[in-house]
């Protein structure tokens, strides 16, 4: 019994090294001390959870499938650990839909990149934007998984790379850093005194500047989805698998409203959509 509740807690310290947030971390506990409560919790079973899903839809019907979502996403990080028996998880209820929000403009983007006053956690966040990337998958990278052509980010339990090919902008900051950084530093991305930047005091310094340009709680996830009208733009079809392949991440497209997301405007209208340029963010 204890040792899923000690697994469950690993976990929960890694992911709030890598930048997850109090209400995040407060959103899993909650799920795991009321699954906790259900008969037999020690031994999940597709069983266990039904139970667990039926108590929450008794106490609140409207968040229920996303107490639910958290749960399995917790059963399966404790069946990768071996800390439970496998079994059949059931399906991942669907998200309800939501709007999406307005992204930032690009000029909204270059204001907030400028006002980091770090070079290596600026680099980051350009090429966040630039890529669409997750900084969790870019802030890992050495050297010589990086070139002005493309990344090599490294799969997960595996001996293989992901290549990801960049486009002129993204080429251009990779360069101007490349030749800025220290090259006695292990990490590619590192901060003024060469010491590999970590996320959290990367988006730290990113919530710093954010409060300086009238953003507050600013973090990469923004930069991403600011991203995604780039990404649109340049593309001759626009669609949700599209953005699913490129970003490597699901991002939760699924339920958002991808109309407002893209202010309004038709596939049509977006392949004709001209993208200027960032200024060269590393100057000065």
């Amino acid at each position: 019994m204890a040792r899923i509740d000690t697994q469950v807690e690993a976990w929960l310290a890694e992911r709030r090294v890598l930048g997850m947030t109090a209400a995040g971390d407060a959103a899993f506990r909650l799920t795991w001390q009321a699954f906790r409560t259900v008969p037999g919790s020690f031994r999940p079973t597709r069983e266990t959870v039904r139970l667990f899903g039926r108590a929450q839809a008794a106490v609140d019907a409207t968040g229920a499938d996303r107490y639910l979502r958290l749960l399995l996403r917790l059963l399966t990080v404790l069946m990768e650990r071996g800390a439970i028996s496998p079994f059949p998880l059931p399906p991942r209820p669907s998200p309800r839909r939501v709007d999406g929000r307005v992204p930032m403009t690009e000029a909204e983007v270059q204001n907030l990149v400028l006002a980091i006053p770090d070079l290596g956690v600026r680099t980051l966040a350009a090429l966040v934007y630039f890529t669409g990337l997750q900084a969790a998958r870019l802030i890992p990278l050495k050297p010589h998984q990086v070139t002005p052509q493309g990344l090599r980010l490294p799969v997960e339990r595996s001996r293989y790379a992901s290549y990801v090919p960049l486009g002129a902008d993204a080429s251009d900051i990779v360069e101007q850093w490349t030749r800025r950084r220290q090259t006695t530093s292990d990490a590619f991305l590192h901060d003024r005194h060469g010491a590999p930047l970590t996320l959290r005091e990367a988006s730290a310094a990113l919530r710093q500047a954010g409060a300086q340009v009238n953003r507050p709680a600013v973090g990469f996830g923004h930069l991403q989805y600011a991203h995604l009208p780039l990404l649109a733009a340049a593309a001759p079809v626009f669609s949700r698998d599209l953005l699913e392949t490129r970003l490597q991440q699901p991002f939760r497209l699924r339920y958002v409203d991808i109309p407002r997301l893209l202010d309004g405007r038709t596939e049509r209208d977006l392949s004709q959509t001209p993208i200027t340029p960032l200024e060269r963010i590393l100057k000065g």
